[in-house]
């Protein structure tokens, strides 16, 4: 799994200081902005025995880096890697764990990625590893099947894991047939109120991290429509061409 990380990370251009600790700290400058991640890796019942120790040396970690770097405390976050025997009986299972692991953001935002051997076995080609994922991923009947049974597939669901909490992570689509442009989309396809919507979305780089996280709630809270709405407003055919 080690090398399963650093090959996706390096990908990305991103370099890991740290070969010979436990944990991995990930660097990427472009331009004036540079990014950071420390990376864990971990079994379930570490979640529950080992967390706090292991939370202890990534804290080490990153108070000797903050003084290295002053941008290191606002640019960094937590990647846990944490290995399910399988995710249909483990996930429940430790659901609660994860989420509060991941909602604690003292010192540094918290994303935990759970991986099975089986999840893992899918991308073992090391030099093909990031193609295999995006292949995955963009594979429409494994989307209708994760829809149908989010467990069943587990490389699926290790993929879009990685989709969701990994932000340089980005989903190439080359579609040439029927191509339209996106605001021919908009115009025809939603309404006023749905447009709004999606440029408050896509408008987030020049948002405060309060409204970003009040947006990203607003998708995932089940009780608000807005996002619902504006998925719907796509399903059926294009405008013509």
């Amino acid at each position: 799994m080690r090398q399963s990380i650093t090959t996706l990370f390096s990908a990305f251009g991103f370099t890991n200081t740290q070969t010979d600790s436990e944990v991995m700290f990930f660097t990427r400058t472009e331009e004036d902005r540079a990014e950071y991640y420390l990376v864990l890796i971990i079994n379930k019942t570490g979640l529950v025995s080992e967390i706090e120790q292991k939370f202890e040396i990534v804290n080490a970690l990153f108070d000797n880096k903050k003084r290295e770097s002053r941008d290191i405390e606002k640019n960094t976050s937590l990647i846990i890697f944490v290995e399910f025997e399988s995710y249909r009986e483990d996930c429940p299972k430790y659901k609660n764990r994860l989420l509060q692991i991941e909602e604690n953001e003292y010192f540094y935002r918290k994303y935990v990625i759970p991986y099975t051997p089986i999840a893992l076995s899918n991308f073992t080609a090391e030099d093909n590893f990031v193609n295999s994922i995006e292949q995955t991923i963009s594979n429409e009947k494994n989307f209708d099947a994760f829809n149908s049974d989010m467990f069943e597939n587990e490389p699926y669901f290790f993929a879009m894991q990685l989709y969701i909490k990994l932000p340089f992570l980005n989903l190439n689509i080359n579609r040439s047939e029927n191509f339209f442009t996106i605001a021919a989309m908009l115009s025809e396809k939603i309404g006023t109120n749905e447009q709004l919507f999606l440029a408050r979305v896509l408008d987030t780089p020049q948002l405060e991290q309060n409204e970003r996280d009040q947006l990203l709630q607003k998708v995932l809270d089940p009780n608000d429509n807005s996002f619902d709405i504006f998925i719907n407003s796509f399903i059926g055919d294009a405008p013509a061409t």
